[in-house]
């Protein structure tokens, strides 16, 4: 996106063609077992596309982890790291201190700064640690900056957010959760340093208008009043306790729950989390065969005495979710997230 605008199929495909020449160079060089990942064709693109647009300041969002993501071989400035939480353990490591070493590596030689979002312990300790060891200056949540006076609203959070001593107040973000609100004050603080030293006023005012009108889907999105449904690409039992957070704040009980998620990521945490608010629960799959659900997920699940209803796509699932509540969570890997959005709800 620039200013918000997707690129334009004609512009990705002219850049994909420009740039075709030069990864072949690279990969007639390189051993055949070895390639050039999609991510790192898409962050050629991307730069390429950047570059033609003249924009002022770029932002890239690393896909898994850092230390091996080939968004970070980009030279940057700065970094934002969120909070870190058990995810993609086939790729990162599975433990909290393997994933945080792994994201570490987003803070690089000759930054300005890193911005952190509120971590365990034990993460925060080796985010620091690797800064301190490249001499990259450290801002973080709760100390340099946090939101506060964070409440449900109708439309979304309200909160005031501190940064530097400054307070502003009664920003909204359009977003369930009260993680949104402390999100919303990261990417502010890092927002708030970059005006300052670029010469530009941070307009308090234009920033409640921008954040406003954000349009984020698939995160607590609410895609049917009449019966209630609402989806979240949830994929583990942390992000899982956020979606029950917005249930109880909206008074929304007795939920069917619909699970999607493959065997390599944590359903059973997601089951387990939703056990207690759920008047049954189902266990679906996705229509792309590049994920993995087998019965072994009923089977895990039977052995901790959970019983669930396993059904074979999307749409049997939310048929049989309609028979039998008005109030309908569905839980589940992008694949699956897709799946629904085809659907005529």
């Amino acid at each position: 996106k620039v200013n918000g605008m997707d690129i334009s199929d004609h512009d990705f495909a002219k850049h994909v063609s420009v740039l075709e020449k030069e990864i072949e160079k690279i990969e007639s060089k390189i051993p055949e077992n070895v390639y050039i990942s999609p991510m790192g064709i898409q962050t050629l693109v991307a730069l390429d596309y950047f570059k033609s647009q003249n924009t002022e300041a770029n932002v890239f969002e690393c896909g898994k982890g850092a230390k091996y993501d080939d968004v970070n071989n980009i030279i940057h400035q700065y970094s934002i790291i969120n909070k870190i939480f058990l995810e993609h353990t086939r790729e990162l490591g599975s433990t909290l201190a393997e994933i945080a070493e792994d994201k570490a590596h987003v803070i690089t030689e000759n930054q300005t700064r890193v911005y952190i979002a509120e971590q365990d312990r034990e993460v925060r300790d080796i985010l620091l640690k690797r800064a301190e060891s490249l001499g990259v200056l450290v801002k973080e949540y709760g100390k340099d900056f946090w939101a506060e006076n964070i409440r449900f609203s109708k439309t979304g959070m309200l909160f005031d957010a501190v940064i530097n001593s400054s307070k502003y107040t009664d920003i909204l973000v359009p977003l369930m959760g009260e993680h949104q609100a402390e999100n919303a004050t990261l990417a502010l603080a890092f927002c708030y340093d970059y005006f300052e030293e670029h010469g530009m006023a941070f307009d308090i005012d234009m920033i409640r208008d921008r954040l406003s009108k954000i349009k984020k889907t698939e995160r607590m999105e609410v895609i049917s009043t009449s019966p209630f449904i609402m989806l979240d690409a949830c994929i583990n039992r942390e992000s899982c306790k956020l979606v029950k957070e917005v249930l109880e704040n909206l008074d929304i009980k007795d939920v069917t729950t619909i699970v999607g998620i493959p065997d390599d990521k944590d359903y059973a945490g997601v089951v387990k989390e939703m056990a207690d608010t759920s008047s049954e629960i189902m266990l679906t799959k996705s229509s792309n065969p590049h994920y993995v659900f087998t019965d072994k997920q009923v089977s895990t699940l039977a052995s901790e005495g959970i019983k669930v209803i396993q059904t074979d796509s999307v749409e049997e699932a939310l048929q049989l979710a309609k028979d039998k509540s008005n109030n309908i969570v569905i839980l589940g890997t992008t694949s699956v997230v897709a799946d629904v959005k085809q659907l005529d709800l």
